[in-house]
């Protein structure tokens, strides 16, 4: 359902959602066999390591987001 229609995908988007589907069950196994961390504290950890992965996707991917920054309003801040 998730790859699309009743035909298969294309390769890559298929492989994509394939490696993404097993990257989240091998993290699932490796929290759970982890230490005891309380939740809040591995939610924290895992955003703080995300930070600069998603600011490199961003500037390799997008274009405009410091101008949209500059420009934006407390109101689009807020949101």
């Amino acid at each position: 359902m998730l790859a699309g229609g009743p035909t298969l995908p294309s390769p890559l988007p298929l492989a994509i959602l394939l490696c993404s589907a097993m990257g989240w069950a091998v993290s699932q196994l490796l929290i759970k066999r982890g230490p005891p961390i309380a939740p809040m504290a591995l939610a924290g950890w895992v955003a703080l390591f995300a930070v600069p992965q998603v600011a490199l996707g961003s500037w390799l991917f997008e274009s405009g987001q410091w101008q949209a920054m500059q420009q934006a309003t407390w109101l689009g801040w807020g949101r």
